[in-house]
């Protein structure tokens, strides 16, 4: 593994959607620094850097990756490339920061971690792992405070954003053909709810709904839906992009409400409870401010080049996601349930 004592070098690879932001949440910590650019179209790279932030564009791959101070990278690339730049990258012993979009299978994380040089580090991310709101709503269920959790709900509707707003990502509903299979959200439910046991997924043109069964606590099992819906005529203001997303926890005692992690159209606080006969919403000392996953998350990457510890597991998190993954495809085919250990790996 590549060491530092000075600032780390952190590559951008791929230049479209999330690249902005990651670039803000670098500059945003003292200790790290764009060490340069690449994309596989130039053009994409070179706007970058004359317009977001200076930094060195490379048309060779390979000799962004031998510079001596990048000892992490970003890739910001599309699912179906993302997996062997991110394997590349670990060829060199560079810690990798991957969207968990970019895990379509099991069969991705094979390939990952037969790739990566030593115990290289893979930080997979997903907003709600880092938005300190979706954290305080974990605590919240680990406490128990809303009784025997019953029911989950998520709903992300995909819209267009206004011409006025400043955007970070970017206005990407014409490139989201695959929005409404209901697979990006999958890692953050189980983050908050726990092993899923089963999924099964209803689509339509437009719209998806999956629905899916966790065995979490001994005391029975929990129900949850998530709902994923492209809307042309629907502007999203936000300031990441124009994807508004919302989660509803039922428990016995209480019932919990999250939202505003990237749009706003419902104007509500990012997190409240009410339990029993109490409303909450308890977010005074937290930091609702979605670009905290960016900053949180490449922090998270840095700590983890260094060999420090890291927030979150994510080498069991692609685990998990490559088997839901799987399992989602197969109930999109099937149109039925699909067990999780129906698709399992014999050899895992």
């Amino acid at each position: 593994m590549r060491k530092s004592d000075t600032s780390i070098g952190i590559a951008i690879i791929g230049a479209k959607a999330h690249a902005r932001a990651w670039i803000e949440a670098i500059a945003s910590c003292p200790d790290l620094h764009v060490a340069g650019y690449w994309d596989p179209d130039a053009r994409l790279a070179e706007d970058l850097a004359r317009d977001v932030h200076d930094a060195p564009v490379f048309e060779d791959f390979n000799s962004l990756l031998q510079r001596q101070d990048v000892l992490a990278a970003e890739v910001n690339l599309s699912p179906a490339e993302a997996v062997d730049v991110a394997g590349r990258c670990l060829e060199f012993g560079i810690a990798v920061g991957l969207r968990s979009t970019a895990i379509r299978s099991y069969e991705d994380v094979r390939t990952l971690m037969a790739r990566r040089k030593g115990k290289t580090a893979i930080r997979l991310f997903a907003p709600a792992f880092y938005y300190p709101p979706v954290d305080l709503a974990r605590k919240t269920l680990q406490k128990t405070v809303l009784g025997d959790i019953q029911t989950m709900r998520i709903r992300s509707i995909l819209g267009r954003s206004s011409r006025a707003d400043d955007v970070i990502v970017g206005d990407w509903f014409d490139d989201a053909p695959d929005f409404c299979t209901p697979q990006y959200e999958a890692l953050p439910l189980m983050y908050l709810l726990g092993d899923v046991r089963s999924v099964h997924v209803f689509k339509s043109e437009g719209a998806s709904v999956m629905t899916w069964v966790s065995d979490r606590t001994p005391g029975g099992s929990r129900f949850g839906v998530y709902e994923a819906v492209k809307s042309s005529g629907l502007i999203v203001r936000g300031r990441l992009d124009p994807l508004d997303e919302s989660y509803e926890i039922a428990g016995t005692d209480g019932y919990a409400f999250g939202g505003g992690l990237t749009g706003c159209c419902v104007q509500r606080p990012a997190f409240s409870t009410y339990i029993r006969s109490e409303y909450r919403a308890p977010m005074a000392e937290v930091d609702d401010d979605p670009m905290q996953s960016y900053r949180a998350a490449i922090a998270d990457l840095a700590d983890m080049a260094r060999a420090r510890t890291r927030k979150v597991d994510s080498i069991n998190w692609m685990r998990l996601l490559g088997i839901l993954r799987d399992a989602l495809g197969l109930a999109v085919e099937t149109g039925e349930e699909v067990m999780l250990e129906d698709v399992t790996p014999s050899d895992d």
